[in-house]
């Protein structure tokens, strides 16, 4: 199970579910890709650092199996990067990610 809470700022991923996260806006553009990144810290190697191309006006974000397993039960941070065709940068999410015990 994947929860969101505190408008975007928290995600609870449950270990070894799938993880399907919808990223939308009328503002997004044909050419647009999404960066989603998670790591132990900001300094540290992403454990997860995949680009996602816009599909019928918004983002899906999956994780592939290896990545699932790179993710242990803890606490992790994200960030989402909206970039336009042309380079610029439209929108970046940031917060916590939880990996938590599934039932």
């Amino acid at each position: 199970m994947t929860e969101i809470y505190d408008n975007g700022k928290k995600i609870a991923y449950t270990k070894g579910d799938t993880f399907e996260l919808e990223v939308n806006s009328d503002n997004f553009e044909s050419g647009d890709t999404c960066l989603f990144v998670v790591a132990e810290n900001e300094g540290s190697e992403p454990l997860v650092k995949s680009t996602f191309s816009l599909l019928n006006g918004s983002f899906t974000l999956t994780l592939t199996s290896a990545e699932k397993n790179r993710l242990t039960l803890g606490n992790y941070i994200y960030k989402i990067v909206v970039t336009a065709l042309d380079g610029t940068v439209v929108t970046t999410v940031s917060g916590d990610f939880i990996v938590k015990w599934g039932a």
